[in-house]
């Protein structure tokens, strides 16, 4: 019995320092701003494949080959259902 309430503990406080870390990670991401060298081109790549319903990325009015696409595709999908918020990006 006493090996299942040390674990129990055990799980419980590497839970609890796990939801605290993310907790407060998402906190700073909405105190932070958007780095322009290359956050900014990854927000505007999402929010222009969204604007034009493309299956392919684009920037600037040009397909985007630069990073792979799966990143910016599940962005969107966040994006389409939370809004175009800073911690979502």
């Amino acid at each position: 019995m006493q090996i299942f309430q040390s674990r129990f503990i055990y799980s419980l406080l590497v839970a609890s320092l796990f939801f605290l870390i993310i907790f407060a990670l998402i906190l700073d991401a909405q105190n932070r701003s958007i780095e322009l060298w290359d956050e900014q081109t990854n927000i505007e790549v999402v929010r222009e494949t969204l604007q034009s319903n493309a299956s392919y990325l684009n920037y600037e009015g040009k397909p985007f080959l630069e990073k792979p696409p799966l990143w910016y595709f599940l962005t969107g999908i966040l994006v389409s259902i939370l809004g175009q918020e800073t911690w979502v990006f």
